[in-house]
């Protein structure tokens, strides 16, 4: 999948509008993937997920604000799951 982002320039802003899309956009889907902490997770580790998911949760509200209506964190799929497999996972539900 590919998404292709473009910043907003004077040129691309609708002076009646003010800044935005000048056509509608299609619903949008938004996945944040964050890995879940294991039995094994030492403190060091623990830390860096909970500051990794203060970041998703953000990330989230911001995707939010923007008017996506789907957005979801998948927390989970440790070491064991390939990102390759998680993607799968996610298309298919």
């Amino acid at each position: 999948m590919y998404a292709r982002t473009v910043l907003a320039t004077i040129t691309s802003i609708d002076r009646r509008t003010g800044p935005g899309y000048s056509r509608r956009m299609h619903p949008v889907a938004v996945r944040i993937l964050h890995p879940a902490a294991t039995p094994a997770t030492g403190a060091l580790e623990s830390a860096l997920i909970e500051a990794r998911r203060t970041n998703a949760d953000r990330l989230a509200e911001r995707f939010r604000a923007a008017g996506a209506d789907d957005v979801r964190i998948e927390a989970g799929g440790g070491p064991s799951l390939s990102f390759g497999s998680r993607l799968r996972v996610l298309v298919a539900d």
